[in-house]
């Protein structure tokens, strides 16, 4: 039930196209918000109590695969949709009927989800508790060994989000001399990303019956080669300066638009890595107490994630580059340049020619902007890529750490079970 309430607040979001008003957007952009946060932590619940030990690594990689299709078909969508610097009434409508009936669909297939079966056939019972104590039961598990490690990995995961959906794009849009149109790489890039992500899901998934017997850190050991492998290949080939303005500054290399592209499919690649190997863990591990258990994994990824993305939001560069985006951090399906300040009744919204970026019409993370005042300077693009190795390199290692202490852990209980 959880899931379907979250499902309606995404059509309610995006069905406040229809009739665009100020208040009206920033309302439901609270109600998503809150949506958002019930649905990610009810799909994670739902995952874990339809997958066992056996299962749950393949289930992962699939639901990532399917997850991170609304990149690719999205981003396409709305590509071939707004190809025109004035985006008319005709095609604003259009979009928001597509996007809100393929939102209405889902929220009907939400309904038609059948109650967690065991292995046995029996329904798996359904824990029913209060708010507070939903609280509190996050609370503690963090006190937990294995969750205190886990969330440095997810810490990373958080940054690594912000800095590929809204950091690396604007980047190559502002480095002028990567290419004759640089801004057009943009939703390629977006592009390239989401068929990252979705290959790694299938391939993990798939391939799950074959990877299980060696566990899952070596799946985050290679997403850390890649990740390190690629961000040693952006510092080459951007400037420090793209992330803060458009520039035409020489980077270490000559700018190239292919290796660029090429950089966007290894993140999301490496990206799917790292996530679908914590939906398992976290499946695996936190069986009994998975809800909370993907509270808590949600709640610190999206908290750094908002804190970067803010931050990327406070220069020139990323604005120009996404002209959707405001310190509420939210994916519109149609993209504002000054938020509603052209609307007179049902006239058309002029725009600024708009590249797509992640998620378009899919996926929305918000979350209160409270903290984004630490933030007066944006940083230059070898400071994010340093921030992001380190924490790639604590990330990886308290991963690892924790499969350790799980398999230790599950050896001492084998053993215990055969002395008896």
């Amino acid at each position: 039930m959880s899931m379907v309430i979250g499902s309606f607040t995404y059509l309610l979001f995006i069905a406040s196209f229809f009739k665009p008003m100020t208040w009206l957007l920033y309302f439901a952009s609270v109600v998503m918000g809150l949506g958002a946060s019930i649905i990610w932590t009810g799909q994670g619940n739902y995952l874990t109590l339809n997958s066992d030990d056996t299962t749950i690594s393949r289930n992962s990689g699939v639901f990532w695969a399917l997850l991170q299709c609304s990149m690719l078909f999205g981003n396409f969508f709305v590509y071939m949709a707004f190809n025109e610097p004035v985006i008319e009434h005709k095609t604003r409508l259009l979009v928001t009927i597509v996007l809100s009936a393929l939102c209405g669909i889902g929220c009907i297939f939400m309904l038609l989800l059948r109650p967690a079966i065991s292995a046995s056939g029996i329904v798996v019972p359904q824990r029913n508790s209060g708010p507070i104590q939903a609280f509190v039961e996050a609370v503690s598990l963090m006190r937990q060994k294995e969750m205190a490690l886990l969330c440095i990995t997810f810490f990373y995961t958080g940054l690594e989000l912000s800095f590929f959906s809204g950091v690396y794009g604007s980047c190559i849009g502002a480095t002028l001399n990567i290419s004759d149109n640089p801004k057009q790489l943009v939703g390629l890039s977006g592009i390239l990303i989401g068929i990252g992500e979705i290959a790694g899901g299938l391939l993990f998934g798939l391939l799950s019956s074959k990877t299980a017997k060696f566990g899952r850190d070596p799946i985050v050991l290679l997403g850390f080669i890649v990740h390190i492998a690629t961000y040693f290949c952006i510092f080459l080939n951007l400037p420090d300066s793209s992330p803060l303005q458009d520039t035409t500054d020489n980077a270490i290399i000559r700018s190239n638009g292919y290796l660029a592209i090429a950089c966007s499919f290894l993140l999301g690649f490496g990206d799917s890595c790292f996530n679908t190997q914590i939906y398992a863990a976290i499946g695996t591990i936190f069986s009994d107490e998975s809800a909370p258990a993907f509270a808590v994994f949600k709640f610190i990824q999206v908290i750094y994630y908002k804190l970067v993305l803010d931050l990327s939001l406070l220069n020139e560069s990323t604005r120009s580059a996404y002209p959707g985006l405001s310190l509420t951090s939210c994916w519109c399906p149609a993209p504002l340049n000054s938020p509603f300040s052209h609307i007179n009744g049902g006239l058309p919204i002029p725009l600024v020619p708009y590249t797509p970026q992640s998620d378009v019409g899919g996926r929305i993370e918000s979350i209160a902007a409270a903290a984004a005042f630490f933030y007066s300077n944006a940083l230059g693009l070898y400071i994010q890529l340093g921030i992001l190795i380190a924490t790639a390199v604590l990330g990886t290692v308290t991963f690892c750490l924790t499969e350790r202490i799980v398999r230790r852990k599950d050896s001492s209980s084998d053993s215990d079970s055969e002395s008896k």
